[in-house]
């Protein structure tokens, strides 16, 4: 849990930015959350297991977020961690 929400596009946005790119973003009415949802909004929060434990997120908030978003691109932009990456393959 991050204790800040962020949407979709908004995350596709800023991945794009990371990654100096642009994006179209498209949707569709058929994946669109229902507006009769009992979910309206998806937001976790931390505090509790921060309070319980000795734990606290090395990134936080929304600049914590774009942080993990450039590692996460400078890992798959490196030749030799990609060959590590099977993108076909479906592992838990």
């Amino acid at each position: 849990s991050s204790n800040f929400e962020i949407s979709i596009e908004s995350t596709a946005k800023m991945i794009a930015d990371v990654m100096n790119s642009s994006v179209i973003i498209e949707s569709e009415d058929l994946r669109t959350r229902p507006k009769t949802s009992e979910v309206d909004r998806l937001c976790g929060d931390n505090t509790l297991l921060a309070s319980l434990t000795d734990w606290h997120p090395e990134y936080s908030g929304l600049s914590g977020f774009r942080e993990g978003l450039v590692l996460t691109s400078k890992w798959f932009s490196s030749p030799n961690n990609l060959a590590l990456y099977h993108s076909t393959d479906y592992v838990i």
